[in-house]
Parts: C-alpha cells; sequence; structure tokens
C-alpha cells in the first residue's frame, strides 16, 4: 500500500479519487471527518457485540474494512497465534539490516523456484522461520513443572478421595456381611437348609 508523509497528504489523495471515480468534489477534512465517523461507529458496535448480554447488532462498512485490512499489507498483527504455536513477529537484527542494505547495492542472483526437485525441508524451515521467533505449545505430558500449590491441592483432593473411596467399600462390605448374618440366623431359625 502507497505510504503517505502524512495525514493530510492522504486525505487530500483520497479527495482527489473520490472526485475522480464518482464526480463530486469532498474537501481532506471532509474525508477525514467521515472516516473518524465510521470507525466511532464500528468500534461502538464491536463494544456493543463482545458486552454480555447486549443484543448483537450489525457491523456497518464491515466488508470494506476487511477489504481494506486484506489490501493494506502494511497491517501485520504483532502475534499470530495458531493452534500449536505462536509466531511473535520481531524487528530485524542490525546485523541482518547491514547485510541486506549491502545486498541491495550489489546485483542480485535470480533463483528459480519452478525446479521440480523438492527443497530441503530443513533449509525450507530454516528459511520460513528467519526473523521470526517461534514458540510451540508444549503437549500436556510434555508440559514444563507444574505448579507446587496447585499441585499440592490436587494431591490433596485424591488422597481424601481415595479414603473416601475405601471408606465407602468398607461400609459396603460390612452391609453385605451384616445382610448375610441376618439371613443366615433366620434360617438357623426356621430350621430350612439352603440347596446348592
Amino acid at each position: 500500500m502507497r505510504k503517505f508523509r502524512s495525514k493530510r497528504v492522504m486525505y487530500e489523495h483520497i479527495s482527489k479519487e473520490i472526485l475522480q471515480s464518482t464526480g463530486i468534489y469532498r474537501t481532506a477534512t471532509q474525508c477525514e471527518s467521515r472516516f473518524k465517523t465510521i470507525a466511532k461507529r464500528k468500534k461502538n458496535q464491536d463494544t456493543n457485540n463482545r458486552t454480555s448480554g447486549q443484543t448483537r447488532c450489525q457491523v456497518s462498512y464491515e466488508e470494506e474494512f476487511a477489504q481494506i485490512r486484506a489490501a493494506d499489507d502494511s497491517i501485520e498483527p504483532e502475534v499470530l497465534r495458531g493452534v500449536h504455536s505462536v509466531t511473535y513477529k520481531s524487528a530485524p537484527k542490525p546485523t541482518e539490516e547491514a547485510s541486506t542494505s549491502s545486498s541491495t547495492t550489489a546485483p542480485t542472483e535470480s533463483i528459480d523456484h519452478s525446479s521440480s526437485e523438492p527443497l530441503d525441508d530443513s533449509a525450507s524451515e530454516a528459511t520460513e522461520n528467519a526473523g521470526n521467533q517461534q514458540r510451540k505449545r508444549k503437549n500436556k505430558d510434555e508440559a514444563g513443572r507444574p505448579n507446587a500449590g496447585r499441585m499440592r491441592h490436587m494431591e490433596y483432593f485424591f488422597e481424601r478421595m481415595e479414603k473416601l473411596n475405601q471408606e465407602r467399600e468398607a461400609k459396603k462390605d460390612e452391609r453385605e456381611k451384616g445382610e448375610k448374618n441376618v439371613i443366615w440366623s433366620w434360617l438357623n431359625c426356621t430350621g430350612t437348609t439352603l440347596l446348592h
């Protein structure tokens, strides 16, 4: 996307484009105030949609803002979050800047990417990760040191549950033993025998 020295110059350029495309003259100040009004409405509608208990409202000009974001290649998020990784955008190191500035003055060789040979995975990964720091979320079984306080609570919980289960089993055994004793005593009183 085109860079402007100042926002005033940008809004003047926008007013010229409006005049060329629609034939209607708008000043740079009018373009600026209209953009600010639309951005403010969008912000309020987004805030309303995030608020719990509020009815959702249609965000005006959402498609247009999405097109602007898609066309503007200068807008890049600082953090890219994926399912298994988080990528942080970082500034290039001073050594990289020096090498890129010196390489712009020297003639560069063109690289043919159309060859049918497969690229080395490790080399392609190294070039993809150049300039970016990447942290991968570990699996649960590979997680680092757990919180000691929480682990104490969990251990206490499991110990307590084990004791409760043992007590429950003991009561169940006593109850079954008591029922057998009642049946045997009843059988002894009546003089009947059980046939197997």
